[in-house]
């Protein structure tokens, strides 16, 4: 079997596998889904630099369309299909998307948790990550170089605009936020770029609830406890959603959006306020 032959002679392919499943987006959704209820002004802002990263790969594949690198799936033949699913990758191949979202991941997490494990974390691991991609022959070197340049300025772009829309708009931020999505899912449904009206869905989510809620003083396990439910709350609803979208263009897009616009209120607002993890807001933020 493939499984037995690869653990008896060849540990790099190991690593490099893992590497590669490492920097997989929904591995980095599942971590910062966890960190919105853990410690959510961190993980608001690691979240939707994380979503905004992203969409900007989203669109950057399918608008410059570059092929993949020829036999791109020769090394990866006969794989699990829950690792093939993880490393192989979807749609064109510039830029790299595990580089990229592993880069702004752990840049935007150094950003707003700086010490010593984040900003080697930061140097090192999409690195080893845009290695792993070449290495499996499912990218090449100009793929992960944009990528990493893309995926390291994300970060500060967004915390600079963050500080200068709090300076110069105020009271009206999340007005300028709401708006500046309305367009970005006006985009989405025009283009017909996948993923991006579930992108733009959960962008929605995350700034209603930033705006909507604050949070309550709870232990540790109680937190934990609440961010698995909303973990697989979400795991749950982007296996449904996966099923129930209709084929029809307008439908598929605008259901797209609307469903995992619910399903982030859900996981991130509903279910830490009836579980007292977060409380509405009683009056609207400055």
């Amino acid at each position: 079997m493939w499984s037995s032959r690869l653990l008896i002679t060849d540990l790099n392919l190991i690593i490099v596998l893992l590497l590669s499943c490492l920097g997989d987006s929904l591995t980095y959704l599942s971590i910062t889904s966890i960190m919105v209820i853990l410690r959510r002004d961190l993980g608001v802002k690691v979240l939707l630099t994380l979503l905004i990263s992203m969409y900007l790969n989203q669109v950057l594949k399918y608008w410059l369309n570059v092929p993949r690198p020829m036999n791109h799936l020769d090394i990866i033949y006969g794989l699990p299909p829950i690792i093939a699913s993880l490393v192989q990758g979807e749609g064109p191949s510039l830029p790299s998307g595990h580089t990229q979202i592993s880069s702004t991941f752990w840049t935007s997490l150094a950003l707003n948790a700086p010490n010593k494990l984040t900003i080697t974390a930061t140097v090192l691991l999409p690195i080893l990550i845009a290695y792993s991609r070449v290495a499996l022959g499912v990218h090449t070197s100009l793929d992960i170089i944009t990528a990493l340049i893309i995926g390291y300025s994300i970060p500060l772009t967004t915390s600079l605009l963050h500080t200068l829309t709090r300076k110069y708009v105020g009271r009206y931020k999340t007005y300028v936020e709401l708006s500046s999505l309305t367009l970005l899912l006006t985009f989405s449904i025009v283009s017909n770029y996948p993923k991006l009206p579930s992108i733009t869905g959960l962008m929605v989510a995350i700034v209603l609830v930033n705006n909507l809620v604050e949070d309550l003083s709870r232990s540790f396990t109680t937190r934990l406890r609440t961010s698995l439910l909303s973990l697989i709350t979400l795991v749950s609803g982007y296996v449904i959603l996966t099923l129930v979208l209709s084929k029809d263009y307008l439908i598929n897009m605008f259901t797209e959006f609307t469903l995992s616009l619910i399903l982030g209120l859900i996981a991130y607002l509903i279910i830490p306020v009836k579980l007292a993890i977060f409380k509405l807001r009683s009056t609207s933020p400055p």
